[in-house]
């Protein structure tokens, strides 16, 4: 059997018990990290937690830090803070209370912010959250309200500078793609996700033409010839490229912008009906000028969407230019595993791969005194003052500790391995040779591998296992990495 990426044994753990009490005592053992750090890191470390409550179905717990995640935070004026990191803290929070169900404040937050490019951005997190919570009418409401801000005009001029604006850009000033694409491909996305094609396909229709193409082509890709009523999706698809205008597609006078467009309707007819459906839209709509590009795009993101024999027919034999770069988008996304994932997944023989980790090297190495004062010396770059001779002496002091050494790194990848390939019993055998010895270089080396065990106890079903596991971690990065993994596990009573 070829795995994607791990195997777990025959034998593998039958999965246990996660109750709340179990999921509290993890969130405890995460806010010890997280209420260590301060703006910004504090507040995103209530985001990961919300999020992974949320996810989890403790829709209380979630809301709870999606609110601690705004504390301290003055909005919508920054004040001692990073603009990026104040946008994404709020933005995260608005999604997270609109999941969790508290839409007044989520809405709120979105309409406090004056400047319509960020509140198109902000709706856009309203919307996905509203979609994930089931308030399909919320987040259908938000793409009206993000079709409000758009500007009369149907395409804009500067429709093909989207990497040169920011979201700090006057929508006013017709240059507002980007804030529209990507706040309405969250929304849609996560609609057609949750089962509701139509609702967001029928969303669109008052969209300028580029957008509602886009969303009929994630309808196209998410729903057709995937599992459930794709026969719907299908017609509704098909029903809404022919119902876009002409005259709307072609008035972009940027060539791959318009072709994007029209390919981006190709290829949905690709995905729900077949590829001469696509050829023949683009004979029959797009100006022979723009054909070829036009078949390129809808070929380039089928190939990205992994239906590279949907893609092929669509470019000419001649255009080998085409071909190469639709097979390379396909093997970009569906191509063959790395040399390091083949090794990762290689069978393991237990006693010889110890053995051979243990030559490689000592397990503990110390550093040269020449070594140390280097490191020392390194230290005091960019000191103000010249360190003195004590200090000097003190910091080489602190560099002579035990290091891991060659064996060390070996018999770390050796669990590492193990764990990815659901060997838990055999992962935990190995970690318990690595070296104990204090140090934060030495905690790391082992830190890493129990982490990857945590994980392995974690996709085996046992959560119990995978606490006990995280809780012997010392590094607080690897510690929370795993905590908040535990986290998304939904708990029972």
């Amino acid at each position: 059997m070829v795995c994607a990426f791990v195997c777990l044994p025959a034998n593998a753990a039958s999965p246990s018990s996660w109750s709340i009490a179990d999921q509290k005592a993890a969130t405890e053992a995460a806010l010890l990290i997280a209420r260590a750090e301060k703006w910004p890191e504090l507040n995103y470390a209530f985001i990961d937690l919300s999020a992974a409550l949320l996810k989890a179905g403790n829709n209380e717990s979630g809301r709870q830090f999606a609110e601690e995640a705004m504390d301290g935070v003055q909005w919508p004026k920054p004040t001692a803070t990073d603009a990026y990191d104040l946008s994404q803290v709020v933005g995260s929070a608005v999604q997270l209370l609109a999941w969790s169900g508290d839409t007044a404040r989520a809405e709120a937050l979105v309409d406090a912010d004056p400047d319509p490019g960020s509140r198109m951005l902000l709706l856009g997190r309203l919307g996905r959250g509203a979609a994930k919570a089931g308030a399909v009418e919320l987040a259908i409401g938000a793409i009206g309200s993000i079709a409000a801000l758009l500007p009369k005009a149907d395409v804009p001029e500067s429709a093909g500078n989207w990497d040169k604006l920011t979201p700090q850009d006057d929508l006013r000033d017709p240059g507002d793609l980007p804030f529209v694409r990507d706040p309405v491909g969250a929304i849609t996305e996560q609609l057609i996700l949750a089962g509701h094609s139509t609702e967001a396909v029928h969303a669109a229709e008052p969209l300028p033409g580029q957008f509602e193409a886009r969303v009929l082509e994630q309808a196209a890709f998410i729903g057709c010839k995937g599992p459930g009523p794709s026969a719907d999706i299908a017609k509704l698809v098909t029903d809404g490229v022919a119902g876009l205008r002409p005259a709307t597609l072609q008035a972009s006078k940027n060539d791959w912008d318009r072709a994007s467009v029209w390919g981006n309707a190709a290829a949905a007819l690709a995905v729900c009906d077949n590829s001469d459906a696509a050829a023949k839209y683009v004979a029959s709509v797009v100006p022979e000028a723009d054909r070829a590009t036009s078949l390129r795009s809808a070929a380039y993101d089928l190939a990205l969407a992994g239906h590279l024999p949907l893609a092929e027919p669509l470019l000419a034999p001649s255009d080998a230019q085409g071909l190469q770069k639709a097979r390379g988008f396909d093997r970009y996304r569906n191509g063959p595993m790395l040399p390091g994932q083949e090794r990762d997944l290689a069978p393991i023989d237990f006693d010889s791969a110890v053995v051979a980790a243990k030559a490689t090297g000592p397990m503990v190495e110390m550093p040269t005194p020449v070594q140390a004062m280097m490191v020392a010396i390194m230290s005091f770059d960019g000191a103000k003052t010249p360190p003195t001779d004590a200090q000097i002496a003190a910091a080489i002091k602190d560099q002579m500790k035990p290091e891991p050494g060659p064996g060390a790194f070996a018999l770390a990848d050796l669990v590492r391995r193990l764990a990815l390939q659901g060997r838990i019993e055999d992962a935990e055998w190995a970690e318990a040779m690595l070296p104990t010895d204090k140090g934060d270089v030495i905690a790391l080396t082992r830190d890493e591998p129990l982490a990857h065990i945590a994980d392995a106890k974690i996709k085996q079903g046992d959560l119990e296992g995978a606490l006990k596991t995280a809780l012997t971690i010392e590094t607080p990065a690897w510690r929370w990495e795993s905590l908040i993994k535990l986290l998304a596990e939904p708990a029972s009573e």
